[in-house]
């Protein structure tokens, strides 16, 4: 959402590594990427909301409850944190809509959330439903879908479905390999998923 998220949820990827397999644990941070922050990059969709001033001035309230959410997760509050983050997102779908970037971006947090508590099914299947949504208004191509791509991956590893993880995990690499340098950070995460998924297949 912005940079001191951006910051939050860098630092906050480390406090998750016990929670998955170790050789997996690198790759944590990559499912609270901050999304819909690419600026000029973002196409606008269909149902892209025009909001009054009011309107404008409770997003931006509402984007200060967004970095609350993120310390309540950091401090380990995670239902607390959920809770918080799924009102925030049920205020941007009814304002600007269930496509727009700013919501889409609320509801990939939550998907991490649920990720966090280790409910992996439910976490996965909101991650699809995102990366559907952002392939069909962004493109295959854009950084938010590859990220939401890898994150998918992920979260695939966590449930030991190697194979389909591995497909997801590559194909989050050639598209980040190649975008701007702003992502280069996930294009690396990405590609140490990539060699720890390839390891893991090797073994079995």
């Amino acid at each position: 959402m912005n940079d001191i998220a951006a910051s939050r949820l860098s630092r906050f990827g480390t406090s998750c590594l016990h929670r998955a397999p170790a050789a997996l644990a690198f790759g944590c941070a990559i499912a609270f990427a901050p999304l819909a922050a690419h600026g000029a990059d973002t196409p606008s969709v269909s149902n892209d909301a025009k909001p009054s001033a009011a309107t404008k001035e409770g997003l931006a309230a509402l984007k200060k409850r967004f970095n609350m959410a993120y310390d309540l997760v950091y401090g380990s509050r995670l239902a607390q944190g959920e809770r918080e983050m799924r009102d925030i997102l049920s205020i941007y779908e009814r304002d600007l809509g269930p496509e727009h970037p700013e919501t889409l971006a609320c509801r990939y947090a939550v998907a991490g959330f649920v990720l966090m508590q280790n409910r992996l099914a439910e976490a996965e299947s909101e991650y699809r439903a995102i990366l559907g949504i952002r392939e069909r208004l962004m493109g295959v191509d854009h950084p938010d879908t590859l990220i939401t791509s890898c994150a998918l991956a992920k979260c695939l590893a966590m449930q030991n479905k190697t194979p389909e993880a591995l497909r997801f995990a590559r194909r989050a690499l050639d598209g980040l390999s190649k975008a701007p340098d702003k992502v280069s950070k996930f294009a690396k995460q990405a590609k140490k998923l990539v060699e720890e998924l390839e390891q893991l297949q090797k073994k079995k």
